[in-house]
């Protein structure tokens, strides 16, 4: 701090922001929601995930990785030719002129054209140094990822710190969490030793069905065996999910007594908690 004469302090109003921007830097997440097989409710987690964690009082950027843009066309009707596409291909450079404000958050929109990453061979660092100039403005950064093992998906992982792992109590999507751990092994080892799957989060969850019950011991046998845990909290199958998306709202916003706004907010409660914050 700074004194002037009858040492009064004076920039104390400066002083505590440059101390909450450093704290924020340090705290700072970026988080990829991924699974290779779809119909696990990435996007549904990524929505109600930032609109959680928006509720605590942080402040929330929503990246769409997805062709299909469903993340997109839930948070708006606005189209953009800014968007992660652009980014990705470097037609914008500056990713604040991709950002749209929503209620739920801000967010970098998807494109169609995200569907043709691969045959255009971008860099697998483009997407992190894009979001680098951003990242200060930002507590959590949420990108949401196609089903598929592409470049878009290898360029969230390498700027993400946080992996977290969306998946049905089925069969298929226990082979799917196997091979997207090898491919997860494979950037923690080249570029990106820092990415940590922070849990792996069960979703439409019946918990009456005998399956389920017995699926779920499998996942937490895998999760062991990955270096990661399960998440406690289950999102148990809600039509209020399904609903609130009619409704373009997240379910924490749509319906908040719900089950399923209850359990959201009761994985983000245990996600922050694994984090320490």
């Amino acid at each position: 701090m700074h004194k002037r004469k009858g040492g009064i302090y004076t920039n104390i109003y400066i002083d505590i922001e440059i101390y909450r921007e450093r704290k924020r830097a340090k705290q700072m997440e970026t988080i990829t929601i991924c699974n290779r097989k779809g119909g696990t409710g990435k996007t549904v987690t990524a929505l109600n995930l930032g609109a959680s964690l928006k509720a605590e009082g942080y402040k929330v950027l929503y990246v769409d990785l997805d062709s299909q843009r469903n993340l997109t066309r839930t948070l708006t009707a606005q189209e953009s030719k800014q968007n992660s596409f652009s980014l990705l291909v470097k037609e914008t450079e500056d990713a604040k002129r991709c950002i749209i404000e929503t209620p739920e958050g801000d967010l970098i929109p998807g494109a169609e054209q995200l569907a043709s990453v691969d045959r255009l061979g971008i860099g697998l660092d483009v997407l992190k140094n894009a979001l680098t100039p951003v990242k200060k403005k930002y507590d959590y950064i949420i990108i949401d990822t196609p089903a598929v093992n592409s470049l878009c998906v290898i360029n969230a992982f390498i700027c993400s710190n946080s992996l977290i792992i969306p998946v049905q109590a089925d069969l298929y999507s226990l082979y799917a969490l196997e091979d997207e751990y090898k491919v997860i092994d494979q950037i923690r080892k080249k570029y990106n030793r820092f990415l940590k799957i922070q849990g792996i989060l069960l979703t439409r969850y019946q918990a009456n069905a005998k399956l389920s019950k017995l699926i779920k011991e499998s996942f937490e046998e895998e999760a062991k065996e990955l270096g990661t845990r399960l998440f406690d909290t289950v999102i148990r199958e809600n039509i209020t999910i399904k609903e609130s998306l009619l409704y373009c709202k997240s379910v924490i916003n749509y319906k908040p007594k719900s089950n399923g706004a209850k359990d959201y907010r009761s994985f983000t409660v245990e996600y922050l908690k694994r984090k320490g914050q």
